[in-house]
């Protein structure tokens, strides 16, 4: 009888023994102001005027229509890079960081294209890889996944999907949408090369321009305690912060 009962009570642990899965999670930014989290990054729809190319200096484009992905490197064009002096390595120790609520972050800065009305666009990917010394090689996504360390992805809590609604903004170089991810997921190690991961397409794909990626480089900045755009700055402005204009090519 025992052993019956324990061959029961194994059946029922093997019927209801099962990995439990992150549920989807979509960060709707397509009205003024929204905001949202995932895997401990904040993201929020801006709208900043002096965030264009010369200003904030970017680091990655991409272009491509329907699905788009591609990722920051100083040699060759991998997937949809755009080449140019907008796509370049990037030092982790070039980034300023930002203190909001008591917590120190680093922040990126998302300027899509697309076309209005409709201007929806969905970014699918956002991976930030570290890696001791720059790639010498890049033309192949497997030429950073295998020879970087993965330090942050924003699907790290389940899928994620971040809406975008161009038409909030007045056009290419005004920026999007801000990223802060926790500075304690990227560490402080100045001397590593640290290199973005994006992807754009679904449900919403790309119809227009490049997409670009800046970073907030050499300043601190004190974040309003409600995520808002009011801000102080402590450091060594952005140069040229406000006296360049976008030069699309």
């Amino acid at each position: 009888m025992t052993s019956k009962k324990l061959y029961f009570s194994a059946g029922l642990f093997a019927a209801f023994n099962f990995t439990a899965t992150a549920s989807p999670i979509t960060i709707d930014l397509t009205t003024a102001g929204s905001s949202g989290t995932a895997n401990g990054a904040i993201f929020n729809q801006i709208n900043v005027q002096s965030t264009g190319t010369g200003v904030l200096d970017p680091f990655l484009r991409i272009q491509q229509t329907g699905t788009e992905s591609g990722y920051n490197t100083s040699v060759g064009t991998p997937l949809d890079d755009k080449a140019g002096i907008w796509t370049h390595d990037l030092q982790l120790g070039s980034l300023g960081t930002v203190t909001q609520n008591g917590v120190s972050y680093y922040k990126f800065i998302l300027d899509v294209n697309e076309t209005k009305p409709g201007a929806l666009i969905s970014l699918n990917n956002f991976k930030l890889y570290e890696r001791g010394s720059a790639l010498s090689v890049a033309n192949t996504l497997a030429n950073l996944t295998s020879t970087s360390t993965l330090k942050f992805d924003m699907d790290g809590a389940g899928d994620t999907t971040v809406n975008i609604n161009y038409a909030l903004n007045s056009g290419s170089g005004s920026g999007d949408i801000s990223v802060l991810v926790p500075v304690s997921a990227l560490g402080v190690d100045g001397s590593q090369y640290l290199y973005l991961y994006t992807s754009f397409g679904s449900p919403y794909g790309s119809d227009a321009g490049f997409e670009e990626w800046a970073a907030v480089q050499g300043t601190t900045t004190v974040c309003a305690p409600d995520g808002g755009m009011t801000m102080i700055l402590l450091g060594v402005a952005v140069s040229g912060l406000g006296l360049l204009k976008r030069k699309n090519s």
